[in-house]
């Protein structure tokens, strides 16, 4: 069942619930590796910026958080604060850089994010399978390793790594600490902060490529200079190649529907009432036999938008018909994760993946605000947002899905085959 406080249903109302999209957007100027930052002319912060800032930190989320002591007690924070701030003046740059994140994680707030200026980058994006953590991005120079399993960085066994990486992520939520991580290890301000390498201008890897375990220098980049190549699997998957917030095709050798909505922001040239109208018509000429829906890789954005949509297919008498199951993941947040439940309740979806990147019950519509001293830009949740308060955690879903790098590799997405034969 829905539990609502009286500011969620105003907000819902008004279609201003959920901020998810930008809060991603700001995590992704945060701790990504493809990634603006602050211009290049802009004047250098001192220690000392960082410094005093710490106090505007603290005085402006109190004031201006929804909740800020959910998670942790108001003296806990304020002697968290205090012994950062005796320990400030020893500390460099980067480290005061991980003491920002580290202080702000305790709120365990996903949607609240410190959005400070990085200096060096480590040229690789890995995504964490089930069985290792593949190197499926990087810059031409190291393209040959791409598909390459992660073992060590400057002699840390990968997992161990990130799980001393673990305490700069601001969530309890698994899925999400899983999506968080891999974009942490890019920056190499934050593994110099926390004492993880010794250079930020290189930085040794060991990989198994193949079964070759070869070891090498990655050199570092700044922002600006960064050029990806990608992984390409021996196949393209049905879910790629389409940057359209939302899209459908009808999969014939199948007899399925498959809706992709990967994002809660209404395109001007494709309204959504137009996008439901259409799809509906299709299922009723169509007359598939499944209904496919794809959160997967949608970071939230707008309630109200897809609501219609599935009040309109839990009243079809042909979609009642139907089998229509939803594929959920860690990158399933925020206004994503209102709709998933509401499919989930008014559609009988059978939701297929991995718990949602985010909690069913969570602070958001975010706001920002800038730290006086360095003008740091940060986020942070205006609301609370109770769904149901029987769930502790994200929704799961009814068929778990194991991340396996071979079908990745391979072109197979599991989560949608599971979805053809359940």
């Amino acid at each position: 069942m829905f539990v609502f406080s009286q500011k969620s249903r105003l907000l819902h109302s008004r279609g201003l619930y959920p901020s998810g999209l930008l809060t991603v957007l700001l995590f992704f100027l945060c701790i990504c590796s493809a990634y603006k930052s602050i211009a290049a002319d802009t004047k250098p912060l001192t220690k000392e910026d960082y410094i005093l800032d710490i106090e505007d930190y603290k005085n402006k989320i109190i004031k201006n958080h929804a909740h800020p002591f959910n998670y942790i007690t108001r003296q806990q924070f304020l002697d968290s604060v205090a012994a950062f701030q005796s320990r400030a003046p020893q500390m460099n740059i980067d480290e005061l850089k991980v003491g920002f994140l580290k202080l702000n994680a305790l709120l365990l707030d996903p949607h609240t994010n410190v959005d400070l200026p990085r200096d060096k980058f480590l040229p690789l994006m890995v995504n964490m399978f089930d069985d290792g953590v593949i190197l499926i991005g990087t810059s031409f120079q190291y393209s040959s390793y791409l598909g390459a399993r992660i073992l060590e960085v400057e002699q840390t066994p990968i997992d161990t790594l990130l799980q001393k990486l673990r305490c700069l992520v601001g969530a309890n939520n698994q899925s999400w600490i899983k999506y968080s991580l891999p974009r942490i290890l890019s920056v190499a301000d934050y593994l110099a902060g926390m004492h993880l390498i010794s250079s930020k201008d290189s930085v040794p890897l060991t990989l198994l490529v193949d079964k070759d375990t070869v070891h090498f220098k990655m050199a570092t980049e700044n922002q600006y200079s960064m050029e990806m190549q990608y992984f390409k699997s021996a196949k393209p998957m049905l879910r790629s190649g389409n940057s359209q917030n939302y899209w459908y095709k009808y999969i014939e050798d199948k007899k399925a529907i498959y809706i992709q909505y990967q994002s809660c922001i209404e395109m001007p040239d494709k309204p959504m009432a137009k996008f439901q109208e259409t799809v509906l018509a299709d299922i009723h000429r169509l007359n598939p036999e499944r209904i496919i829906i794809d959160m997967r890789y949608n970071s939230g954005g707008r309630v109200p938008l897809f609501t219609p949509f599935i009040k309109a297919m839990a009243r079809d008498s042909i979609c009642q018909l139907k089998k229509t199951a939803v594929l959920i993941g860690r990158r399933t947040f925020s206004a994503a994760i209102w709709n998933t439940f509401e499919m989930k309740n008014q559609l009988k979806a059978t939701l297929i993946g991995e718990e949602t990147g985010g909690d069913l019950n969570h602070p958001g519509a975010v706001y920002t605000f800038d730290l006086k001293h360095t003008k740091i830009k940060v986020a942070y949740s205006k609301y609370d947002f109770y769904l149901d308060a029987t769930v502790k955690a994200g929704i799961l879903p009814d068929i778990p899905v194991k991340k396996l790098s071979d079908d990745y590799k391979n072109g197979i997405d599991p989560e949608l085959e599971k979805a053809f034969t359940y």
